[in-house]
């Protein structure tokens, strides 16, 4: 934290400069119940509100009812400022899918901010 000091009329103060506030958003969007065989779509969508630009690291990760975690994406893509970015995708199931609850999430990382967001669907 970066702190000041303050002069004025012989009075001294100290305050601290505001954190800067989160300037982009990250998530994943997926749900519903799908059965064996089915194309999962999957839509992953990112703001930028404070006018930066970012240069960030993307991970979708998919997490089997048997524990099992795989990625789907991991790329590198820049986000401009005042910009938002999505992109849709399919998660084909095979016809011996696992059944049971599959969890997903997007990690997105630009050095000075990770989030991440997750969802989920079911496969009966």
């Amino acid at each position: 934290m970066i702190s000041r000091m303050l002069v004025a009329a012989g009075a001294v103060g100290a305050f601290a400069a505001p954190a800067a506030a989160q300037s982009f958003e990250a998530e994943i969007d997926c749900g519903d119940v799908w059965q064996q065989g089915d194309s999962v779509p999957f839509t992953v969508r990112f703001e930028e509100q404070a006018n930066q630009q970012h240069v960030i690291d993307v991970t979708v990760t998919l997490t089997r009812p048997d524990g099992v975690t795989n990625t789907l994406v991991n790329k590198t893509f820049t986000l401009s400022g005042n910009q938002d970015r999505d992109f849709t995708r399919f998660i084909n199931l095979p016809n011996n899918a696992l059944l049971g609850d599959y969890d997903m999430r997007v990690t997105a990382d630009d050095g000075a901010l990770s989030l991440s967001d997750t969802c989920g669907f079911d496969v009966q």
